[in-house]
């Protein structure tokens, strides 16, 4: 299965999140039996970062089929991308908002649908794959298999939103 993950941030200790999510994926095989790319979905106007604060190609492991990053800086080729396809001028320019992270998840999912992806998971940066347990005394953080609870969902469920290709 083609897999997108899609990191939604407007930090740069995004980073830590992201390598969590390495380590979890490895832990229960997702790279061996998927190809996962990643997304960076970035916002620099959350707190007055550069894009270099969201470079991450030094760090991000290797495990990932492809990186791509979407900030402010890249929204104007989406719009000449949705024109190209037909879509109004005006219409392509709400879709693709240049500030707020979460307004890029248009762009995310154009992104997806040209590189082919079967499925998105976003993940907000302040997310950690482990569940807290509580027992009497103690409490303890367990590793979850996230993204495996996401793919049997989408097998049980038939979870998609259908994108027709052209």
């Amino acid at each position: 299965m083609k897999i997108l993950l899609a990191i939604t941030t407007g930090r740069s200790s995004f980073k830590d999140t992201l390598d969590l999510l390495v380590q979890n994926f490895s832990t229960f095989g997702h790279f061996e039996s998927n190809s996962i790319g990643v997304a960076i979905n970035y916002d620099c106007s959350f707190l007055g970062l550069r894009d270099e604060d969201f470079d991450y190609n030094k760090r991000l492991s290797k495990k990932f089929s492809e990186k791509i990053y979407i900030g402010q800086k890249h929204t104007l080729k989406y719009i000449e991308f949705m024109k190209r396809m037909g879509v109004d001028e005006d219409i392509a320019v709400i879709l693709s908002q240049s500030s707020g992270y979460s307004n890029k998840k248009n762009l995310v999912y154009l992104e997806a649908y040209k590189r082919g992806y079967d499925i998105v998971l976003f993940w907000d940066d302040d997310e950690y794959p482990y569940a807290c347990i509580i027992d009497d005394e103690n409490i303890s953080w367990v590793q979850t298999d996230i993204l495996g609870a996401h793919l049997l969902a989408y097998k049980k469920y038939s979870a998609d939103v259908f994108l027709p290709r052209p």
